[in-house]
């Protein structure tokens, strides 16, 4: 087996600036549907959420879209019926998904609507374990304190988008956005540094998420324009918000 260490692929930019806050009236769009929809490989569950767009400042509660008929089918024609669990929740398990199968997701009945959206199964990497280095040790008024790595054994020869996405005592940590492809690791073992910076005492957990193409740059370009009016391309046909994702999920732990 192949070893790089380390992978430091990762570099924040923080800007900052002080201006006059100013509201706009921008609440009077027309609403639009938006499709989270995701195959997780690895528990072989469908999950689809659908709502609609909301005024610009809005955050939560937006409106949900209920009484579609959701289906999804492979590449050799098997069908799945998502079941609306909770409004504009839809959901079915027991996928039977390998790497390289193709699905195509339909969407049905969205205010007398149809969109449909095809994914392709990526190939998984490996969680193998998490190293840790000491961050800084100011003494014995305050905990030392740590940075983290996961270690990744990527799927040779074929190309592959990963997120790294980090918990702290259970708690995800939702402002970090660690994300690469396998340009220049494949078939290696890597060590993917976490940005988040934990404390003795913590349990950290880092998951691996291997995902499929299209999943991959709808993530990457959305965690890169949070502050922004950005939709980012959608695999979906027509004119709605969203994407259709198949990822598989690995994660390791350990308690510092």
């Amino acid at each position: 087996m192949k070893f790089i260490y380390p992978l430091y692929a990762i570099l924040l930019l923080f800007v900052t600036s002080c201006t006059e806050v100013i509201t706009l009236e921008l609440d009077t769009a027309s609403q639009k549907p938006v499709i989270d929809a995701t195959l997780n490989a690895s528990t072989g569950i469908c999950k689809v959420v659908l709502t609609k767009t909301g005024g610009f400042y809005q955050k939560t509660d937006f409106d949900k879209i209920s009484n579609a008929i959701v289906s999804l089918v492979d590449g050799n024609g098997l069908r799945y019926n998502l079941s609306e669990i909770s409004t504009g929740i839809y959901e079915v398990g027991n996928i039977k998904v390998q790497p390289g199968n193709n699905f195509t997701l339909t969407i049905e009945n969205v205010e007398g609507k149809t969109y449909k959206a095809e994914a392709l199964t990526p190939y998984p990497g490996k969680a193998v374990e998490i190293s840790k280095q000491l961050f800084a040790n100011p003494g014995t008024d305050t905990l030392p304190s740590y940075f983290t790595s996961l270690l990744i054994e990527d799927f040779p020869e074929v190309k592959n988008y990963y997120q790294v996405k980090s918990y702290i005592n259970g708690k995800f940590q939702a402002s970090i956005f660690d994300f690469t492809g396998d340009e220049w690791f494949d078939g290696y073992t890597v060590e993917f540094p976490s940005s988040a910076v934990v404390y003795e005492g913590d349990t950290m957990v880092l998951e691996l998420i291997s995902m499929d193409k299209v999943m991959y740059q709808y993530v990457l370009e959305m965690s890169e324009n949070l502050e922004l009016a950005y939709n980012p391309k959608t695999n979906f046909d027509g004119d709605v918000f969203g994407r259709f994702g198949i990822f598989y999920s690995d994660s390791k732990e350990i308690k510092l």
